[in-house]
C-alpha cells in the first residue's frame, strides 16, 4: 500500500501489530544498503551477468533490457538472496559507475555523465579564470601562461590548429590589442575595413599606422617609413620614408655613415654617405639635384659634412641635371662626367675641370671622310673638357655649333 513505504526511497514500513516485523525491517535495510553511497559495477549491460555475486549492483542505462531485467530500463538493480531486485530512480539520484570511474546523475528520465557536463559547457554568459568576469569582459583570465595545442590524429583530431576570429561586417573592428599597464601600445587586425593593419602608440591615445596589407593584392605599405638593421643610427642598413624613397648606407665594416635620411636636400657638401638612394619623384624644392639613383662611397665615415667621396654616380631622370648620368670626383655637386641631353655649345659650362665629358646636342661632329658637319647643322655628340677648352670626344677639334 502507498502508505506502507517511505516517500523517497520506497522503503517498506512496519505496520502496527505486524507479524514477523524483522522481515520488513531487513528489507528496508537492504534498500538502504543498495541506495546509500550508490556505486554500481556497470551501466551498459542489457541482460543480467551470468555469475553475479551477492550484493552486486548495476545501473540499467539501456531502454530495453532482457531476461530477469526486462522492463527495468533506467533502474538500479541488486542481486540479493539469489534474485534480482530493482529500484526505480528519482530525479537527483547520484550513482558512481566503477568501470568508468564516472559519476552519473538521474534527471529528465535519463542518467547523464557528470564528466560530460564538465567537458561540454553550453551557453555560458560569463567565465572568469583567476579573476572576475564582467559585462564588459564576459571572458576574463588572469594567468602567466596559456597553451593551445592541436588535437592529434591519434586522438581523433586532424593535427591542425586554427584560431578563428570573426567580425560582423567590413566596417567593424576585429583586432588584437596589446597593452602595457592597461594602456594600448599596439593593435593588429582588421580595423575599420578588411585590410590588415598594424598600429602603434606611445601613450594609448596617439596612434600611428605602421603597416598596411591590401586584402586584394597582398601589397604592403609602410605609412611611417622603416629602418632595416640595428636601432642605433650607425647600424642601420636601409631606411624607407613615407614618400616611397629608400636609402641604403654602409661603411667598410657594413655599417651606416652619416644621417639616415635627409630628404635629398643637397647642400654644398653633397648628399652625405649614400650608397644607394632611390628617389621616386621630386618633392618641391628639396630635390635641388634630383638623382633617381645615386651611389657614394667615402674615405672618412665621420659625418656627411666632412666625408670625402671616392666616387659618386648619378642616374638622373628629373630635376636640374636632366636625363643622363653623372660621375663626381669629390664629395660635391660638380661632376667630372655628365652624359645628358641638356647642353648646347652655347650652354656648355666654362672649361677648366679636365676630364669632364658631356653630351652636346648641337655640336658639329666628324662625319665619313673626316669632314666636319656644316655650321648650324650639328647633330650632336660627346665633348670633353681639356682643362682649357671643350673638344669633340676622341679628337682635338674644338666644339662648335
Amino acid at each position: 500500500m502507498p502508505d506502507a513505504i517511505t516517500a523517497n526511497l520506497s522503503l517498506p514500513l512496519m505496520a502496527a501489530a505486524q507479524a514477523q516485523k524483522h522481515v520488513t525491517h531487513n528489507e528496508a535495510l537492504v534498500g538502504l544498503d543498495t541506495l546509500v553511497q550508490l556505486a554500481v559495477l556497470d551501466k551498459d549491460l542489457t541482460a543480467p551477468p551470468a555469475n553475479p555475486a551477492e550484493g552486486d549492483r548495476y545501473l540499467i542505462a539501456g531502454a530495453s533490457p532482457t531476461g530477469a531485467w526486462a522492463g527495468w530500463g533506467g533502474r538500479v538493480v541488486r542481486y540479493q538472496d539469489g534474485a534480482w531486485r530493482s529500484f526505480p530512480p528519482r530525479p537527483g539520484w547520484l550513482a558512481f559507475v566503477v568501470d568508468e570511474a564516472d559519476l552519473y546523475t538521474y534527471a529528465g528520465g535519463a542518467w547523464a555523465s557528470f564528466r560530460s557536463t564538465l567537458t561540454v559547457l553550453q551557453n555560458l554568459t560569463r567565465l572568469g579564470i583567476g579573476t572576475t568576469a564582467d559585462a564588459g569582459n564576459p571572458f576574463a583570465a588572469k594567468l602567466n601562461k596559456a597553451l593551445w595545442t592541436a588535437l592529434t590524429t591519434g586522438e581523433g583530431g586532424s593535427g591542425d590548429l586554427r584560431y578563428t576570429l570573426n567580425k560582423q561586417a567590413a566596417g567593424n573592428v576585429l583586432s588584437l590589442l596589446f597593452q602595457s599597464g592597461f594602456s594600448g601600445r599596439a593593435e593588429l587586425g582588421l580595423t575599420g575595413d578588411d585590410d590588415l593593419r598594424l598600429k602603434v602608440s606611445p601613450d594609448g591615445g596617439t596612434w600611428r599606422e605602421a603597416l598596411r596589407v591590401d586584402r586584394s593584392t597582398g601589397a604592403f605599405t609602410l605609412p611611417q617609413g622603416g629602418v632595416v638593421g640595428g636601432a642605433a643610427a650607425a647600424q642601420r642598413t636601409a631606411t624607407f620614408d613615407n614618400f616611397g624613397r629608400i636609402t641604403w648606407r654602409f661603411d667598410d665594416n657594413g655599417y651606416v655613415a652619416g644621417p639616415i635620411l635627409n630628404n635629398y636636400g643637397v647642400t654644398a657638401t653633397g648628399q652625405g654617405a649614400d650608397v644607394l638612394a632611390v628617389n621616386l619623384g621630386a618633392v618641391g624644392t628639396k630635390v635641388a639635384q634630383a638623382g633617381l639613383i645615386r651611389l657614394v662611397t667615402t674615405d672618412s665615415f665621420t659625418s656627411a659634412a666632412t666625408a670625402s667621396a671616392k666616387w659618386q654616380f648619378f642616374a638622373s631622370l628629373s630635376g636640374s641635371t636632366g636625363v643622363g648620368l653623372e660621375v663626381h670626383p669629390t664629395h660635391s655637386t660638380t661632376p667630372i662626367l655628365r652624359l645628358t641631353n641638356d647642353y648646347t655649345v652655347a650652354t656648355l659650362p666654362a672649361a677648366g675641370q679636365r676630364g669632364r665629358m658631356v653630351h652636346c646636342s648641337n655640336a658639329r661632329m666628324v662625319v665619313a671622310g673626316g669632314s666636319i658637319e656644316a655650321a648650324g647643322s650639328g647633330t650632336g655628340g660627346l665633348v670633353y673638357d681639356t682643362g682649357s677648352a671643350w673638344r669633340l670626344a676622341g679628337t682635338a677639334i674644338a666644339a662648335a655649333a
